[in-house]
This record gives structure tokens, C-alpha cells and sequence, in this order.
């Protein structure tokens, strides 16, 4: 990925924000803690392969997130973006400043009810989420600044409120169609179907699905897409 420098021009559109220099790109790994649970995700650059440990396998370069806490498992790359949006675009309604502000117990900040915590290499941020305000929002502090607490929406809080199993990646297999050489279905012990590919075309060598033949098109990436559909829509679930 590309990194770029924040400029003057669009830290000042940025202005109502509650971090006006996050820069995305940047961030090596989130943390997030709320009543549905803790999890921790960290960026591994694309092409640099890690094997975690107690994860089968070693996680795939298309995979730029993984799952690092509470287990280890690859992360779906679409929910940490959302992740990343939300906390650049996070803005405030209002805010309270000076003296006031101090006051952490009075705002729900010295037990909240969620932190989002956010590594860019050696820099960290942290915010706590609170109390409800007055009107439709939650507390907002970061951590280290005693100065001035925001007021966010609730919407923009509710994002934060997921389980691990709602960030980890449904993918079971970090595999393409094009790669499946052959798939065997079983039932119990004994063998449902078996199909294989020789020469970009599939061919069943055992009982079909059903007890009847399967129809597969001609076109080798028809076929591909074809077989992996029949066998995970109608074969058993593990």
C-alpha cells in the first residue's frame, strides 16, 4: 500500500474530528474491548507470510489483517476497514474542556464501556467511550488528554460493539477454485462422492451427489465454480 502525509488543507477539513492526524495506512494494530468481548488484530504486510501460533497454517498473503487475541485466526479484511473508517471519520458533537472535563468519574471514562485502542508502529491512542450525555451520545476521552472530553454518536460507537467471531474471516480455506485438484465428500465413514480434475475438466469417480450424475460445463472455469458450489451447498456440514 501507498503511505502519504496528512497536508495542512485537509487537516483543517478534518477539524471536527476526534483524531484529525489518524492516518489509516499507518496503523499496525487495533484493539477492541466491550461487553461483547476482546479482540486484538494486527497488519501483516502483503507477500510476508507468519505462521501465529495455534493457527493451521500459515496465513496467506491476500489476508492483510489477522486475529491475534483472543485466538489466532485470519481476519476479515472488510470488517477491520470498517474498523478504520469509523474511528477516521469519528466526530464530535460538542465537547467539554478545562476543569470540567477532569472530572473522568462524572463522565463514565474511569470504567468504560468501550476502549479502542490503536497502534501506529510505537505511537498509541487510546479512547474510552462512557456515559450516555444528555441528548443521543456517549463520552468520548482519549487517554493522556485530562483536557477535554467529546460527546459521539451512539451510532458511531455501536460498530465498535463486536464479538471476536464477528471479526475473524469466514473463509474456511484460504484456497481459489483453480487450485482444487480433487474433493471428497464423506458421509460418516463411507464415501459420498469423490470428484477430480484432469486436464482443466472435472470428472466424478465415485457416487454422485444424490445418486444421480452432475451436469458440469464444459468451460474450465464454469467447472471449477460448478463443483465447488455443488459440494459446499449440498455436502454434510462438519
Amino acid at each position: 500500500y501507498e503511505r502519504h502525509t496528512i497536508g495542512t488543507e485537509e487537516k483543517s477539513q478534518r477539524a471536527d474530528r476526534i483524531l484529525p492526524d489518524f492516518d489509516r495506512d499507518k496503523v499496525t494494530r487495533l484493539e477492541v474491548s466491550s461487553s461483547k468481548g476482546a479482540f486484538a488484530v494486527e497488519r501483516r504486510e502483503a507477500g510476508k507470510d507468519k505462521k501465529e501460533k495455534g493457527m493451521p497454517g500459515a496465513v496467506q498473503p491476500q489476508h492483510r489483517w489477522v486475529m491475534v487475541s483472543p485466538f489466532a485466526a485470519a481476519a476479515d479484511p472488510s470488517v477491520v476497514d470498517g474498523l478504520l473508517s469509523d474511528i477516521e471519520f469519528m466526530a464530535q458533537e460538542r465537547k467539554v474542556e478545562g476543569e470540567p472535563a477532569r472530572k473522568k468519574a462524572k463522565f463514565g471514562l474511569d470504567k468504560p464501556r468501550v476502549t479502542v485502542k490503536i497502534s501506529m508502529g510505537a505511537k498509541q491512542v487510546k479512547l474510552v467511550v462512557g456515559k450516555e450525555a444528555p441528548g443521543e451520545g456517549l463520552y468520548l476521552g482519549i487517554a493522556g488528554n485530562d483536557e477535554v472530553v467529546y460527546v459521539v454518536s451512539m451510532y458511531t460507537i455501536e460498530s465498535f460493539m463486536k464479538a471476536p467471531s464477528d471479526v475473524r474471516d469466514r473463509q474456511l480455506l484460504d484456497l481459489l477454485a483453480a487450485q482444487v485438484k480433487d474433493i471428497t465428500i464423506f458421509k460418516g465413514d463411507a464415501v459420498q462422492a469423490r470428484f477430480e480434475k484432469a486436464g482443466g475438466k472435472w470428472k466424478a469417480t465415485a457416487a454422485s451427489l444424490g445418486g444421480s450424475p452432475m451436469s458440469v460445463p464444459t468451460s474450465p472455469r464454469a467447472s471449477d465454480a460448478a463443483v465447488i458450489s455443488e459440494t459446499t451447498a449440498t455436502g454434510p456440514v462438519a
